[in-house]
């Protein structure tokens, strides 16, 4: 938001594709707004690729960018609700690289353009 008026200039935007979305399914943008930024509002790039999933992946590295020393002390704490949210986040994680990287071992173009084109099977996100 820009301090003198409050008005919006820019928006952190993580978003999913779905099988008919032009660009890289996971990706995320800042995208901005008005006459006065980098890239006009009607351009929606860059968009780039992306390894956060849900909300709360995307509240959690967040909190580690405003937080910087604390937030990394405060989630190495062990505790039942650390630990499960830990091994979930893990196996969404592998599974989401593990098919970034088969794709990009397996393109026949090169890798940016088969990330960019590759479609995940539904249960890529599941545990």
């Amino acid at each position: 938001m820009s301090r003198e008026s409050n008005e919006l200039i820019a928006q952190w935007q993580i978003e999913a594709g779905d099988a008919s979305s032009p660009g890289c399914h996971f990706h995320s943008a800042v995208n901005q707004y008005g006459d006065d930024g980098l890239f006009p509002e009607w351009l929606k790039v860059p968009r780039l690729p992306s390894v956060l999933l849900t909300p709360m992946d995307g509240l959690e590295f967040l909190l580690g960018e405003l937080f910087q020393l604390r937030w990394p002390q405060a989630v190495s704490e062990e505790s039942e609700d650390r630990n499960s949210w830990a091994k979930s986040q893990r196996e969404r994680l592998c599974n989401l690289l593990s098919w970034k990287l088969d794709i990009v071992r397996q393109s026949e173009t090169t890798p940016w353009m088969a990330l960019k084109k590759a479609k995940p099977e539904l249960d890529v996100l599941m545990e």
